[in-house]
């Protein structure tokens, strides 16, 4: 099978670095592709053609959430999905390991620049759209319009946000949740902590992770190690409230209706703090609602995107 290689120049923090595009498996299917940036190999499949439109997966996950996409997104536009830098199975690259949304954002820069794809739509689910807003404030240029799936957008956007003392209440509350899996990934025990992770955001009863469909669980355990990343991580980018403010692209911020009160507020107040973005309820689910209404959000960020000139 041929190997298809370019190369292109672009920034990672002002460096000047060099990709190199290789795309292997290239049939009339999904291509699977990678992307050399530093010390780091970039892994993203290809589908379909048109508009482009960019994935960008939450925690502990990486690019197979978005599979059962493909085929709703790629009929009418190119899709884009990638595993993010320390997600995934391969190797973490050498040297110091710190979990910075805004190294995923120049990540994703340099993926939009070396596809030639700019401007581009961005998908993000959770966690995944804190790298698409820092993108989106940071090059605007690249950024078509976003579709934000309950976005997680860093520990600085609560207290900027101006929110009374029972909301702040119901918050902590939420986030006191996470406690289990931050102690068990303290201690080493990865497959514990997203165990108890995902218990607690997708607000499953105790001990019903193993519920789960194989396939959910092999992503979730590949993906554990990244919890003692994500729980000492720290950002360069700071998101606030007036961060999002400077967001131009036209933006669909889209929560389930039964997320937790707590977790719910901050997804409405990110969606009042970008300039005339538009919110949009999924009934009947709370923040794993991505994966069970995929024809439904497919839909409506389409309908979404037909509106973006």
């Amino acid at each position: 099978m041929k190997i298809i290689s370019r190369k292109t120049k672009g920034l990672l923090f002002l460096a000047s670095a060099v990709f190199t595009v290789n795309a292997v498996n290239a049939d009339s299917g999904p291509v699977e592709k990678q992307l050399e940036i530093g010390n780091f190999t970039l892994q993203f499949t290809e589908a379909g053609a048109g508009d482009t439109i960019v994935a960008i997966h939450g925690a502990v996950s990486d690019k197979r959430v978005w599979d059962s996409y493909q085929q709703p997104l790629s009929d009418q536009h190119r899709l884009v999905t990638y595993t993010r830098r320390y997600y995934g199975t391969q190797p973490w690259p050498e040297g110091e390991n710190v979990y910075d949304a805004s190294v995923h954002a120049e990540d994703l820069a340099a993926l939009i620049r070396a596809t030639n794809s700019a401007p581009v739509n961005l998908i993000a689910r959770s966690s995944g759209g804190y790298s698409a807003v820092i993108t989106a404030v940071k090059y605007p240029e690249l950024v078509k319009s976003l579709v934000l799936w309950e976005p997680f957008v860093g520990n600085d956007f609560v207290p900027s946000a101006g929110f009374d003392d029972k909301s702040v209440e119901l918050i902590n509350a939420f986030r006191k949740g996470f406690g289990p899996a931050a102690k068990a990934a303290k201690s080493g025990d990865t497959n514990t902590a997203v165990e108890h992770f995902i218990e607690h955001v997708y607000e499953m009863e105790k001990g019903s992770f193993h519920e789960l469909s194989d396939s959910y669980k092999e992503l979730f355990y590949d993906n554990a190690r990244t919890l003692s990343l994500l729980y000492t991580g720290k950002t360069t980018d700071k998101v606030t409230c007036d961060f999002l403010g400077k967001i131009q692209a036209p933006t669909l911020v889209l929560r389930g209706s039964d997320t937790d009160e707590g977790y719910a507020m901050t997804h409405i107040k990110a969606a009042e703090c970008i300039p005339g973005s538009q919110l949009s309820v999924i009934e009947g689910v709370v923040h794993d609602g991505a994966g069970k209404k995929v024809a439904e959000i497919a839909q409506r960020a389409q309908e979404f995107w037909r509106t973006v000139k």
